[in-house]
């Protein structure tokens, strides 16, 4: 009935304070008139309980309930009355809902709260302006008060209880502690390695206006349909919070994958290091939402043989960067080949001299590829070179923008 009703058109709304009226003859004549409009539909009071009692609510009940019988039967009018009660009184009944013949009542949900009071993780009005307006979506971090920072210090007894992390009494991360002292790492990966904040903002970055209308739908049917005894926001903020904690499993499960956060933690490693592996973890793939919840539960059974050799890591993330390599000479290699073809197969009949010359050239080529493939691999494994340095968060989008380009600039 409200969609047949409410439309775009304010012009059709009347939209009403009940503070604002300073007697009842006030609301009779307003009733009056709005009865008699033939363009407006909806009349709408908001009510503040705690500064208006039940009786008052009732008798305007009564009210409308008596202005209804002189509506014209052409004439479809709706009456709305909100009841905005505060927080402390929610945990005890607010109004009557008995009693209510011709009226339907609908919860509303605790709309009020913002982020930062009482420890809320999300913002709800900003949620619903972002899911129902057509204001531009410009960022998550400004428009959502998300406070993943603070679940941080929450998650990290989860991710302790469920990432298994190496035994080697060498390691400095994947050694055998107890549960204080893996806390405690954990604690120094996320705020003192500035691991955290990453993972916040990539976690920030499937909130798009969609994504939050399709969870703030499930949250709703879950307490529509009784499934839950929560709140609306109860149950998005759970939802919420047990996605983030999944994700967070999740990614320092891939992260230590070849104990490789003992990079973060050895003795030697460089500004450098510790620079490429957070410029690495801004850049690397992340599932999609929706498979969060079957990755959230990881364990690495290649960490569990304290007795095989203990080789420390030096360069971050090294089967994700070597393989990465392997691709971009894959890449440059068929770029090369493709221009070779072309040549090859629009040129003129040459003398054997220049064949034999354009297979040098091809062979030069193959050759300087297969040495930048060598040299790029002998970089990962010795580790970094004094005269390289990686920063501003470019190291990787250069790597293949630069080696395909070399290749053009040199032979074409």
């Amino acid at each position: 009935m409200l969609r047949d009703i409410v439309t775009d058109d304010v012009s059709t709304l009347t939209f009403q304070k009940l503070s604002s009226f300073t007697s009842f003859t006030n609301i009779s004549e307003l009733l009056k008139a709005f009865v008699k409009s033939s363009t407006k539909q909806v009349l709408l009071f908001t009510v503040n309980m705690q500064e208006t009692s039940k009786d008052v609510v009732n008798h305007l009940r009564v009210m409308i309930e008596e202005s209804e019988t002189r509506i014209k039967a052409d004439f479809r009018k709706l009456f709305v009355i909100i009841l905005h009660f505060p927080s402390s009184r929610l945990s005890t009944p607010c109004y009557s809902s008995l009693f209510l013949q011709g009226w339907d009542y609908t919860y509303l949900d605790v709309i009020g709260i913002s982020a930062s009071q009482g420890g809320a993780l999300i913002d709800i009005r900003e949620w619903f302006k972002q899911c129902y307006t057509t204001t531009p979506f410009t960022s998550t971090r400004r428009s959502i008060a998300m406070q993943l920072q603070s679940l941080l210090h929450e998650a990290i007894p989860v991710i302790s209880s469920r990432v298994y992390f190496g035994k080697h009494p060498a390691s400095s991360f994947n050694r055998p502690m107890n549960v204080m002292e893996r806390n405690s790492a954990l604690q120094k990966l996320f705020f003192d390695r500035k691991v955290g904040e990453i993972l916040c903002d990539r976690f920030h970055s499937y909130w798009t206006p969609n994504v939050m209308v399709e969870y703030l739908e499930k949250a709703s049917q879950l307490s529509q349909q009784h499934e839950t005894s929560l709140s609306v926001i109860d149950s998005l903020q759970t939802i919420f919070k047990n996605l983030f904690f999944d994700f967070l499993v999740h990614m320092v499960y891939k992260m230590n994958q070849g104990m490789n956060i003992d990079v973060l933690f050895n003795h030697d490693s460089s500004g450098n290091v510790v620079e490429l592996f957070l410029d690495v973890l801004r850049t690397i793939p992340i599932p999609k939402l929706s498979e969060i919840k079957m990755l959230g539960i990881s364990t690495d059974m290649a960490l569990r043989n304290p007795e095989e050799a203990y080789a420390p890591p030096k360069f971050p993330f090294f089967f994700l960067v070597a393989s990465d390599v392997e691709k971009l000479v894959d890449q440059s290699r068929r770029e090369v080949n493709q221009s070779v073809d072309m040549l090859s197969e629009y040129s003129e009949p040459r003398p054997s001299l220049f064949q034999t010359a354009e297979q040098s050239r091809v062979q030069v080529m193959a050759d300087m590829l297969k040495s930048i493939q060598n040299k790029l691999e002998e970089m990962t494994k010795v580790g970094l070179s004094n005269g390289l340095k990686f920063g501003g968060g470019g190291y990787f989008r250069n790597l293949y923008r630069q080696v395909p380009l070399y290749c053009k600039k040199k032979f074409f």
